[in-house]
């Protein structure tokens, strides 16, 4: 009768070892890292339904909605501030339609920078930190094979 063969995990390197069953339990040296380490029958992982619900993507689209509704109320502020600035002060003044135009540019920009620094830059952040976690669970699976 011949031995039934398993693999296992080095406890301190990750390295496959092979084995016979009838060894399990028992210390040896490992072949790759040659630290000492304990022989184990992995459980078998037990297998994913292929009906099983996927995961859902996280609703993200409240957030674009907003910056982009945030973008376009800023916009329209900023013409209205142009219309106010332009009208309270005369063309032929000191500031003229040109600093009008500068000043109420420079608040419709105050305004950008608030929203991509509350709204947009959030979600870029968001969707790194996804896909590390997205990275580090593929590095811990293949380090575990």
């Amino acid at each position: 009768m011949t031995a039934q063969l398993a693999k296992c995990l080095c406890m301190y390197c990750s390295g496959k070892i092979e084995f016979e069953t009838d060894h399990a339990g028992e210390s040896i040296i490992c072949p790759h890292c040659q630290l000492e380490t304990k022989l184990y029958v992995p459980t078998p992982k037990a297998p994913t339904p292929s009906n099983a619900p996927t995961p859902r993507p996280s609703r993200s689209y409240v957030r674009i909605s907003i910056a982009i509704f945030a973008t376009v109320l800023a916009a329209a502020l900023g013409v209205a501030v142009w219309g106010t600035i332009r009208q309270i002060l005369p063309s032929s003044g000191q500031v003229g339609a040109l600093g009008a135009f500068l000043i109420s540019l420079a608040i419709f920009l105050f305004i950008v920078w608030i929203v991509i620094m509350w709204v947009i830059f959030p979600l870029f952040v968001y969707y790194g930190i996804e896909k590390l976690k997205t990275l580090l669970t593929q590095i811990e699976r293949n380090t575990r094979q």
